[in-house]
């Protein structure tokens, strides 16, 4: 018999991203519901032609999320509050080779978290997204909102290529 527990404590896969040759997939696998203050998740890599290939290349500790795979290099980029559990969602990256007990290259330092990220196709550019210091404060006033405010700063790039930034 499944218990309400049971369903609670069962861990999902999402986030599911092939890489460009299909050889590899990448995904994300924690809690359904969030469990104490804050979300945990850790990402896994499989080879898509090896059965049982499957690997954890992060602890599953913070949470870890939104995988993608560089398009050129053999990178896995990903979001994480890793720095700080519970903290501003930063930018991560990864090779293939790595286990969970890698520790991840920080691409983004900021103090506000990172809500969205792509990676250019070429492989030279990342964009991202951060949450404005002036939607937090508009969050704070009590008005009513009729539709969402998704109160970005503005769109920011990184050059990969500088390897002072990576």
């Amino acid at each position: 018999m499944i218990t309400p527990q049971d369903v609670a404590s069962s861990d999902g896969i999402t986030d599911l991203r092939l890489s460009r040759d299909g050889s590899r997939v990448v995904y994300t696998s924690g809690p359904l519901y969030k469990t104490g203050n804050n979300r945990t998740s850790a990402l896994w890599l499989a080879e898509t032609t090896i059965e049982n290939s499957a690997r954890k290349i992060t602890t599953g500790d913070s949470h870890d999320y939104a995988p993608s795979f560089h398009p050129k290099a053999s990178q896995i980029f990903f979001l994480s509050d890793r720095h700080e559990v519970g903290g501003a969602i930063q930018l991560y990256t990864l090779s293939f080779d790595a286990t969970s007990f890698t520790e991840a290259n920080r691409i983004t330092h900021s103090r506000y978290p990172v809500l969205s990220y792509s990676i250019s196709p070429d492989g030279n550019f990342v964009a991202f997204t951060l949450k404005s210091s002036s939607s937090e404060q508009n969050d704070k006033e009590p008005i009513s909102v009729w539709r969402e405010n998704l109160g970005f700063d503005a769109l920011h790039f990184i050059d990969l290529r500088d390897s002072s930034k990576t």
